[in-house]
């Protein structure tokens, strides 16, 4: 009855190819489940499961990727590599009906070029076995390794640093930025949390029996007693009680009933964050380092000032450098980010112009051997100075914006002839 679904997963599956020296039975039918489940499905779905399928990891050699950071490695390639060779845009640009694209002497046009590998070996990094666990058949020589659930991400061996696109943006445009995250996001109306059981995770804030946030989670029953749903997202915007009132940063929260009790993650929405900004200040977890004090996971725990410079190299590539200072005012570069680090990155350059050596790095950065060492000042300006089309704002807006219910009504619909220009193509908001 079900024989079309199996045919199409039986295709997918000689597509999106594993394979190892392991006779075992379960990882091998967890993954061709992925192709099963998205038989008729769409790409996406599946370019998302076989990317956190550890099989896939270990196949293609992205499991356990690590930043340059971690051990002075280049992150491994391979995956970067085929996932565009193979599984996505393939060697050459080409129009809707499949001809190719070409240049002006008649070549075809590569979809990707070396450097565009390297970038996104550095987004395939920190992803490792998830945790190990019972009722799993185990893989033999890694035994108890867990081959059958989706990878975990370890954001101590992620890439921190932005990656340019194939179409001359960041990976990350078009998602709002961390920074105008509200006050404690984790209260406001809309904020999603997830079931996580009794196991206790590393980071947890114990919730005070009289929070708010803690009745929402419990959410009892007739009896009075705690139902734990696996999933809730608050209907209103919540008071801090407590502890909640100082901590901005929430991983995971417990939750105490009579003779009972759970953890909950907090499901953050997906943001930036800025790899440049203004009034940095230092922080030595988990590494020595400037951030950002307008995100909030870091709103509580700056003290001394940082300082942000770029080296930027004879190509134009930039390698981030942090100065931190301490209580004595001691300064000390960032851990990772270093004066002659070969965590570089691409930058989109206005008009390819930027500071050379070789032309006295504009007169407003240090030369440094072949490269210029320049300070960092961030400028915030309007792209619009009236209301836009729809296709204008599309073309010029690359950061997104939060949900408006995270803000309690902060915000209002402008209903003035300035903001009606397309009124059923796009709708402006104003404090």
């Amino acid at each position: 009855p079900d024989q079309l679904r199996q045919r199409m997963a039986w295709a997918l599956a000689q597509i999106y190819v594993v394979g190892a020296e392991d006779k075992k039975n379960e990882r091998w039918l967890t993954y061709y489940d992925i192709m099963t489940r998205h038989a008729f499905g769409n790409l996406r779905n599946i370019l998302l499961e076989i990317s956190f399928s550890p099989t896939m990891g270990r196949y293609l050699s992205f499991l356990e990727n690590e930043a340059f950071h971690v051990r002075g490695r280049y992150p491994d390639e391979n995956y970067a590599r085929e996932f565009m060779q193979l599984f996505t845009v393939g060697l050459w640009r080409l129009r809707s009906d499949g001809v190719q694209y070409t240049n002006e002497d008649g070549e075809p046009i590569p979809t990707y070029d070396q450097n565009d590998i390297l970038d996104f070996s550095r987004a395939w990094t920190g992803s490792d076995f998830a945790a190990k666990r019972g009722n799993i058949e185990s893989t033999g020589i890694a035994f108890g390794t867990n081959f059958v659930d989706p990878v975990s991400l370890r954001s101590r061996n992620r890439d921190p640093f932005p990656k340019m696109d194939l179409n001359n943006g960041y990976i990350g445009d078009g998602f709002p930025l961390c920074q105008d995250l509200p006050l404690r996001p984790y209260l406001t109306r809309g904020a999603q949390w997830r079931y996580l059981g009794r196991i206790e995770p590393k980071h947890f804030l114990q919730l005070a029996p009289d929070s708010h946030l803690a009745a929402a989670l419990c959410s009892v029953n007739n009896n009075r007693a705690c139902t734990f749903p696996s999933r809730v997202t608050l209907s209103e915007q919540l008071n801090c009680t407590q502890a909640e009132c100082t901590t901005d940063a929430v991983e995971a929260v417990r939750v105490e009933d009579i003779g009972d009790y759970a953890y909950y993650e907090y499901r953050r929405p997906l943001c930036v964050s800025l790899e440049f900004y203004t009034d940095a200040k230092t922080v030595r977890k988990p590494r020595l380092s400037c951030h950002d004090p307008a995100v909030p996971s870091a709103r509580y725990t700056w003290k001394h000032n940082c300082s942000l410079q770029a080296q930027v190299s004879p190509e134009g590539l930039v390698n981030a450098i942090h100065t931190t200072e301490d209580s004595n005012g001691v300064t000390k570069e960032g851990d990772m980010h270093t004066l002659d680090s070969a965590a570089s990155f691409r930058v989109r350059w206005h008009n390819s112009s930027y500071p050379r050596s070789a032309f006295n790095c504009s007169e407003v950065c240090i030369a440094y051997n072949e490269a210029c060492i320049c300070d960092i000042d961030v400028i915030t300006s309007p792209v619009f100075k009236a209301m836009p089309t729809a296709q204008d704002a599309l073309a010029g807006l690359t950061i997104g914006a939060l949900p408006l219910e995270m803000f309690d009504d902060e915000y209002v619909k402008c209903s003035d002839a300035s903001c009606t220009m397309e009124p059923d193509a796009i709708e402006a908001y104003r404090v």
